[in-house]
């Protein structure tokens, strides 16, 4: 599941950069998208002007429609966790590893409870993956332990297909006030990126 249905609409702007665009050409596959985001990132000495108060940056590279399914990229990560998320009737599917952002809690689900990103400044496809318990009133299986009453997740690298395109991404999240910060954040997302397999192939 992903957040949108209980913070509402996103509106479709900053904080997201798209790089490797190319007037008239077509969207590279996805092993080159990869190169020109990691590319992108060193070359990001400091965040965009739009997004520095924010705090938070979506940054990525639309790739050629040869990746059908993401869940084929996310079953080749070796890096965790591992988030999965599809509606099929908004056209939208998520597949993602790491976690830039990560929401908790024991108690049942309250999207106005503290601790929420401001989800609603967001760029459309920035989406918080993840799930809660259906009856927070029994105690947890071992399976769900592990992640309490809820637990939702902004990816660090992620797979998306929105509205029939493909796009490969990275997410930033940093505090405004320290530069150190913003280069944590750069350096962990370039690592993520580093480590990430570039096919979307499937295993079998």
């Amino acid at each position: 599941d992903d957040t949108r249905k209980h913070h509402g609409g996103r509106r479709a702007g900053p904080p997201c950069l798209a790089v490797g665009q190319q007037s008239g050409g077509l969207p590279p596959p996805l092993w080159r998208a990869q190169r020109i985001l990691h590319d992108a990132l060193a070359e990001l000495a400091a965040p965009p002007a739009s997004t520095r108060e924010l705090g938070y940056l979506r940054v990525e590279v639309e790739v050629s429609g040869a990746v059908r399914e993401p869940l084929f990229w996310l079953q080749l990560q070796p890096i965790f966790p591992r988030v999965y998320f599809r509606d099929r009737h908004r056209g939208v599917c998520v597949a993602g590893v790491g976690e830039c952002v990560g929401v908790r809690s024991d108690g049942e689900l309250d999207p106005d409870a503290a601790g929420w990103p401001p989800v609603d400044r967001w760029h459309e496809r920035m989406r918080l993956v993840g799930g809660g318990r259906f009856d927070a009133s029994r105690k947890a299986d071992s399976g769900w332990v592990a992640y309490g009453g809820y637990c939702f997740v902004l990816p660090v690298v992620e797979v998306q297909r929105h509205n029939g395109r493909t796009y490969f991404a990275c997410h930033l999240r940093w505090d405004p006030v320290s530069e150190a910060s913003w280069e944590r954040a750069r350096f962990g997302a370039l690592n993520a990126l580093h480590r990430c397999v570039p096919s979307a192939e499937p295993t079998v």
